[in-house]
């Protein structure tokens, strides 16, 4: 409406229509517009607190059926649908599975504009490695810089392929936790911490490098 750039429709506007006017009133207008029955519109538009000249302006403004669906839309509310899509086939968010969901949310998380810290924990007890690989990461690198996000994770592709810019090694007992290394990870106590915390120790490392024959 205010582009419209008509005093007389800009005043009837902001003179409370703005906030009062619903979608049910408006149909009338364009409906009687649509079937070339400029004399209804006009009528209808004053039912709104218009006087006639103003009512006589709008529907001119009104005259195409582009700026018709304009109008509809002043008072239409947004609609999401959320899908997974995977081999070409959509899934709503209700068919998906808890770990579907998750992923799906997590990513929507991890691509908005928010700027307020994200605190994420573990992750990886709903989402297998491929998709963090795949997905949360490369979402988490183009987030850096412009966000913190703080995972709580025992997942070590979070931690190295995610390039943390600090780490945090806690350990614990019965009673209380303390932190047992921090730092960037190419510190060498943290990536010896990383390395036993995450990965199990240096043995369970060779392990499965010797397993997968790299």
């Amino acid at each position: 409406m205010n582009e419209q750039r008509k005093a007389g429709i800009s005043r009837w506007w902001n003179g409370g229509a703005s906030t009062s006017l619903q979608l049910s009133s408006l149909r009338p207008i364009v409906i009687a517009l649509a079937n070339n029955q400029a004399g209804a519109a006009v009528a209808a538009a004053q039912t709104l607190g218009m006087s006639e000249t103003v009512a006589t302006s709008l529907t001119e403004v009104l005259a195409s059926h582009a700026a018709r669906w304009a109008l509809l839309a002043l008072r239409c509310p947004d609609r999401y649908r959320l899908q997974w899509v995977e081999d070409g086939v959509g899934k709503d968010l209700d068919q998906l599975s808890g770990g579907r969901k998750v992923a799906v949310l997590l990513a929507l998380l991890l691509e908005s504009d928010d700027p307020t810290p994200l605190v994420i924990d573990q992750p990886e007890d709903e989402l297998d490695n491929r998709f963090l690989n795949e997905t949360i990461l490369p979402a988490l690198h183009r987030v850096k810089g412009k966000r913190q996000v703080i995972f709580a994770t025992h997942n070590a592709n979070i931690v190295v392929n995610g390039d943390a810019d600090r780490v945090i090694a806690l350990e614990a007992d019965a009673h209380q936790g303390r932190v047992d290394a921090a730092g960037a990870i190419e510190e060498p106590h943290v990536r010896q911490a990383v390395l036993k915390i995450l990965d199990g120790g240096e043995q369970a490392f060779g392990l499965r490098r010797a397993k997968y024959g790299f």
